[in-house]
């Protein structure tokens, strides 16, 4: 077995090939995986009003997360995104239906305009 190299290396080799699996799912499949994720946040979230819920905002690559994420907010629900810092350092956001995002290239995320808190 040869050396993988750094752990960083072998990270990156890892993302770069999650991203290409990703990359080749069929559009029908993020969706059919989109509905199930919002069915399965309505079952945790009933009867629980208001609660703090840590998702993030996916690629183009990914299930479509956003309408889910925009149901829980209507019932209340306060939804956290990380952001993206310089340095790949991560910070949270208060995220809203309405939020304005940006892509951070650098980081390959959507990053929401809105001030962001946690460690910097």
């Amino acid at each position: 077995m040869t050396d993988p190299g750094t752990p960083a290396e072998a990270k990156a080799r890892l993302r770069r090939e999650l991203r290409a699996t990703r990359t080749r799912r069929a559009r029908a499949a993020r969706e059919h995986a989109a509905v199930g994720f919002e069915r399965h946040l309505a079952e945790l979230l009933a009867g629980s009003p208001h609660l703090d819920v840590a998702a993030y905002l996916p690629m183009p690559t990914e299930p479509p997360l956003e309408p889910a994420l925009a149901a829980a907010h209507r019932r209340g629900h306060r939804i956290w995104v990380p952001v993206c810092e310089p340095g790949r350092r991560l910070a949270w956001a208060h995220w809203t239906p309405d939020a304005w995002c940006a892509s951070a290239a650098w980081a390959g995320c959507a990053n929401p305009w809105a001030p962001a808190t946690g460690p910097r």
